[in-house]
C-alpha cells in the first residue's frame, strides 16, 4: 500500500512540472559536458505539443555551458549544460545521461557561454533597486556608473488556420530596458528618454550622443549609449 500510494505521489509531483515543447527542437548533448550529480531537478516530461511558426520559447535557444548561481550565494554549479524557457519561467538542463530536467532549487543568476563567439551572457532573476513578483529574467548588458538591464518576456500567441481545423503557434517576444543608477531603478521607454537622462547627468555625454543617429530596436545602441556614458570621467 506505502509503495502505491508513493507512485501515485511520484506521477502527481512529475505532472505538475509538465510543460510545452517544440516539437521541432532537437536534443542534443555536448560531448565534453561535466554534469554536478547533486542538483537537484525533476524530469521534464511535456503533455501539449506545440509547433512553432514563428519564435522559441528560450535563451539561449539551445542548450549550452552554463554556471549557475543559487540564492544563498554560497554555492554554484559549473559546466551544466542548459537554457531558460522564458513562457514557463524555468531553467532546464541535461542530466549526467543527456535527459531533460528542469531545476528545482532556487536560481539567482546564470552565466551561458556562446562556445562559437567565446562570449558569455549574464542573466538575473532581480536587479538593483527595483522588485518584481513576477521574478522575470533580466539580461546584464552593461555595469558601471550606470548599468543597463533588459528585461525579457514571451508568451504564445494562437491562430487558427483559415478553413483549416489546425492552429498556429508564434512565440512573441518582447523587451523593457532598466537603468539602475544612484540608487534607484528606472524604466526607459525609448532609446530618446536613455539619451536625454543620461545628458542631465553628465553634459559631455551630449557632445558624444549626437554624433549619430540611436535606434529602439537596436539592442547595441542601448549598449553603446551606456557604454559611452561610463566611459566619461
Amino acid at each position: 500500500m506505502k509503495r502505491y500510494l508513493s507512485c501515485i505521489l511520484l506521477f502527481c509531483f512529475c505532472n505538475i512540472h509538465a510543460q510545452s515543447i517544440n516539437v521541432d527542437d532537437p536534443r542534443t548533448v555536448s560531448s565534453t559536458q561535466v554534469f554536478v550529480n547533486n542538483i537537484m531537478g525533476v524530469p521534464y516530461q511535456p503533455v501539449k505539443y506545440y509547433r512553432f511558426t514563428e519564435g522559441s520559447m528560450y535563451v539561449p535557444e539551445n542548450f549550452s555551458p552554463s554556471v549557475l548561481f543559487f540564492r544563498d550565494g554560497k554555492n554554484k554549479y559549473a559546466k551544466i549544460t542548459a537554457r531558460l524557457n522564458i513562457v514557463e519561467n524555468q531553467i532546464h538542463y541535461l542530466n549526467e545521461k543527456g535527459k531533460e530536467m528542469i531545476a528545482d532549487i532556487p536560481v539567482e543568476e546564470i552565466y551561458f557561454t556562446d562556445t562559437l563567439t567565446n562570449t558569455t551572457k549574464i542573466y538575473v532573476h532581480n536587479i538593483p533597486y527595483h522588485q518584481n513578483n513576477k521574478e522575470p529574467w533580466y539580461e546584464v548588458l552593461e555595469k558601471g556608473k550606470v548599468s543597463l538591464y533588459r528585461e525579457i518576456d514571451k508568451y504564445i500567441s494562437e491562430t487558427k488556420v483559415y478553413g483549416q481545423a489546425t492552429m498556429e503557434y508564434k512565440v512573441i517576444t518582447s523587451y523593457v530596458y532598466w537603468l539602475v543608477m544612484e540608487n534607484s531603478a528606472k524604466k526607459m521607454r525609448n532609446i530618446n528618454e536613455l539619451t536625454a537622462l543620461l545628458n542631465t547627468m553628465n553634459p559631455a555625454f551630449k557632445a558624444l550622443s549626437v554624433s549619430q543617429k540611436w535606434s529602439d530596436k537596436k539592442n547595441e545602441d542601448w549598449v553603446k549609449l551606456v557604454e559611452i556614458f561610463n566611459g566619461l570621467n
